[in-house]
């Protein structure tokens, strides 16, 4: 049964590839409340397709690593790394992200320019009814919330977001690098290599 699934993921790994690189384009025409791209304003939408290059990138490397034994090595560090930046995200999502709507979100900083305190005539308000009220555009993040602290909590968003997804498509390529026929081109390359090296030491 194992065998069996592993066999058809090997088969299907480059999809399940692809499918983890499309993510950030696919979620950024999609409804914010999904969270399969985080929501950085406007502008935030033109970094979606470079980052779907770069996590496919990342899921084609491990076909250049040596063994399988170092691919399985490399699988779980990736692994580790993907659980701590999803973790990471859901903290930044929670803390940073305000969904105004049941289809809209926006992150925010965590400083209040004065402007709140001169609108809004009570102790604490929560961004939530800041943007209920002033409207949620990027217009009303920018004038209610400092414009340094809105860009560290956006840097926060992408950095775990961008970690999450490279990982998994990196784990993903280990996995499939791991589990490869001894047959395969990759070991093939493997063994030319090794054979090499003992060439060049003879002469």
């Amino acid at each position: 049964m194992t065998t069996s699934l592993i066999d058809r993921f090997r088969k299907h790994y480059k999809s399940v590839r692809l499918a983890i690189a499309a993510t950030p384009v696919v979620g950024a025409s999609l409804p914010p409340v999904l969270h399969l791209w985080p929501p950085l304003g406007t502008p935030g939408i033109y970094f979606a397709t470079p980052a779907a290059v770069l996590i496919q990138i990342a899921g084609v490397i491990p076909s250049v690593i040596h063994t399988k034994k170092a691919a399985k090595i490399w699988m779980v560090r990736g692994i580790a790394v993907a659980l701590f930046s999803l973790a990471a995200y859901g903290i930044f999502l929670t803390s940073h992200v305000k969904c105004v709507k049941a289809d809209f979100c926006l992150s925010v900083g965590s400083d209040e320019t004065p402007l709140v305190q001169k609108n809004y005539n009570v102790p604490y308000v929560k961004p939530i009814e800041i943007l209920k009220d002033a409207g949620p555009t990027d217009q009303t993040v920018d004038e209610y919330f400092t414009s340094q602290s809105t860009l560290i909590a956006r840097i926060e968003l992408f950095t775990a977001y961008f970690l999450t997804m490279v990982s998994t498509n990196f784990a993903v390529g280990c996995f499939a690098r791991s589990t490869m026929p001894a047959g395969s081109s990759a070991d093939s390359n493997t063994k030319s290599q090794s054979e090499k090296k003992r060439t060049g030491k003879s002469h």
